[in-house]
């Protein structure tokens, strides 16, 4: 996704980061402090994180991350393996995020993962899920069916 010309990542440093369709920044609790020329972390539960300054919103959503404790992307679910990639920024083999479709900036998507299989030369969409856990999950059980 695009945010002010820059790619919001779903997935860094093995961290999941907390996206929002409604934050200018992409992320939950960043803003960009004018005054400052910086982003910042806005979240009453979290003490003192507002005096932490950041050069982008990414470094700031990686902080945030870390903060609040974001384990790393689960390894297994729903009795699956899921398999991860590095190159993915969501952190998932056959795993995308759009959290918009439609012309003059769409509408916002309830189910922004997408999960998509190359088999036999095209890409098959396994469709839409809530959490990029759920769309890898799809996208593995169609790997065994695939493969059997």
């Amino acid at each position: 996704e695009f945010r002010a010309g820059v790619m919001v990542e779903a997935f860094h440093d093995g961290l999941h980061l907390h996206l929002s369709h409604a934050a200018e920044t992409g992320y939950l609790n960043i803003i960009y402090a004018p005054k400052e020329l910086c982003f910042v972390i806005v979240d009453p539960a979290v003490p003192g994180c507002s005096r932490s300054k950041y050069a982008t919103a990414l470094t700031a959503a990686v902080a945030y991350a870390r903060m609040i404790g974001e384990a790393a992307l689960p390894e297994e679910s729903g009795g699956f393996k899921l398999h991860k990639s590095k190159r993915s920024k969501t952190g998932y083999r056959g795993v995308s995020y759009q959290s918009r479709v439609g012309p003059g900036g769409g509408r916002l998507l309830s189910k922004p993962w997408m999960a998509t299989l190359y088999s036999d030369g095209k890409n098959n969409n396994l469709g839409r899920y809530p959490t990029a856990e759920q769309a890898a999950v799809a996208w593995a059980r169609a790997l065994e069916a695939y493969k059997a």
